[in-house]
């Protein structure tokens, strides 16, 4: 199966940082610094046998066209989409056109925004499902359950559009054992 995890494109041409709590105008910091959210995920999913594609669309200077036509070439199952505060608005314009181009798509959105404000999130936003809080071993058990029967309520961490509610499903426990992951899948990022 395959998996688009996706740092989205600057709102405004004008770059942010969507880290943790580093969520802020890149030129606060007179560098653009690399996600680590997103290589993890994509570090964890590869080594469990999905085809990962990881576009950093800041580091890139991709806009939402050029970076949608990117994921449309690879047809994913599974779009991973990281969402901040400062730029929620680009954020959930830019989900709204993928969802458009890619209707079939799963698209999970990860952040402490979002995992703060799922049903809120889940409402404005043209998103399936957010990942709530350490977003690596929620994104795998995510991406096997669309892999298989699709039964999203086993997925801890789990925020998502049930009918005719919203599910939260119960949050995920941290990782007690970080030795557990592989190492960041920074290969993946263009330089």
């Amino acid at each position: 199966m395959r998996v688009a995890i996706i740092n989205p494109p600057a709102p405004n041409h004008e770059k942010y940082i969507r880290e943790g709590r580093c969520e802020q105008r890149a030129s606060s910091f007179q560098y653009l610094m690399v996600p680590i959210s997103l290589p993890s995920i994509a570090a964890l999913l590869r080594v469990r046998g999905f085809e990962v594609m990881l576009i950093d669309c800041m580091a890139e200077n991709l806009d939402s066209a050029a970076t949608i036509e990117k994921i449309k070439k690879i047809n994913p199952k599974l779009v991973i989409i990281n969402f901040s505060t400062a730029t929620f608005s680009a954020d959930k314009n830019f989900t709204l056109e993928l969802k458009k181009a890619l209707p079939q798509a799963h698209l999970a959105g990860i952040g402490v925004h979002v995992s703060t404000l799922p049903e809120e999130t889940l409402i404005e936003t043209a998103l399936d499902s957010i990942i709530r809080g350490e977003p690596e071993m929620t994104a795998l058990n995510l991406a096997n359950q669309l892999k298989g029967k699709d039964r999203l309520r086993y997925v801890r961490g789990l925020s998502y559009r049930g009918n005719p509610t919203f599910v939260n499903n119960p949050a995920r426990e941290f990782i007690s054992n970080l030795d557990s992951l592989p190492f960041p899948a920074r290969d993946l990022l263009k330089k």
